[in-house]
C-alpha cells in the first residue's frame, strides 16, 4: 500500500502530546506501507517542529526534531519525498488567456469559462481538477498519486481536448455577446 504522508500526519507523528500520535506513528512505522509526501512538506514540518520545541512541546530541541525529520526524508529514510524541477513545472503550466495574445479574460468571460463551461467538461474527460481566477485564470490539475508516464500523457490529451473545446465555447460566447 502507499500512502501519502501530509504535513499534518508527520508533525502528530513526531510530537506526543498531539491528537492522533500514536496512530500518525504506527503508520510511519508500519513496514508494510510504502510512505510518500510532497517537497513543500519539509518546509512545513521544519516551521512547526521548531514552534512546538520552542514552546516546551517536545522532550527533544529543535536540532534532533530537526535531525529526525531529515533522516526520515532522506533517500533510505521512512518517507520518500516526491519532488519535480521548477522547470518542468513552469513548463506545464497552463494559463487561461483569450486568443493566445496574452490577454486577459474580463469578468464575464471568466465567469463563463471558469464556472460555467469548464467545470463541467473537465469532469466529462474524467479529469480532477479546478479552476481558479484569484489572480490569472488558471487551470490546476490533480492527477493520480501514482502515475506514470501513459497516464499522464492521457491526461495532457484530454486536457487539450477540453481546451480546444473551451476556445471554440469561448468564440462562439464572445460572438453572441456581440450580436
Amino acid at each position: 500500500m502507499i500512502a501519502y504522508m501530509d504535513s499534518s500526519l508527520l508533525v502528530r507523528s513526531y510530537l506526543h502530546d498531539e491528537d492522533g500520535h500514536r496512530e500518525a506513528l504506527t503508520l510511519l512505522e508500519d513496514p508494510d506501507i510504502t510512505r510518500v509526501t510532497g517537497s513543500w512538506t519539509r518546509i512545513e514540518v521544519s516551521g512547526a517542529l521548531i514552534r512546538a520545541a520552542r514552546a516546551g512541546r517536545s522532550e527533544t530541541d529543535e536540532q534532533g526534531l530537526l535531525a529526525t525529520l531529515t533522516a526520515d526524508l532522506e533517500a533510505d529514510g521512512r518517507v520518500t519525498e516526491l519532488t519535480a524541477l521548477q522547470e518542468n513545472i513552469e513548463e506545464k503550466a497552463l494559463e487561461l488567456v483569450r486568443d493566445g495574445k496574452q490577454e486577459r479574460f474580463d469578468a464575464t468571460e471568466r465567469e463563463e469559462l471558469l464556472r460555467g463551461f469548464l467545470p463541467h467538461a473537465l469532469r466529462s474527460a474524467g479529469l480532477i481538477a479546478r479552476c481558479d481566477d484569484r489572480g490569472d485564470a488558471v487551470l490546476q490539475l490533480a492527477p493520480p498519486l501514482v502515475a506514470d508516464a501513459d497516464t499522464l500523457d492521457e491526461m495532457v490529451e484530454k486536457v487539450e481536448g477540453v481546451l480546444s473545446a473551451a476556445g471554440e465555447h469561448m468564440a462562439a460566447f464572445a460572438h453572441a455577446a456581440r450580436a
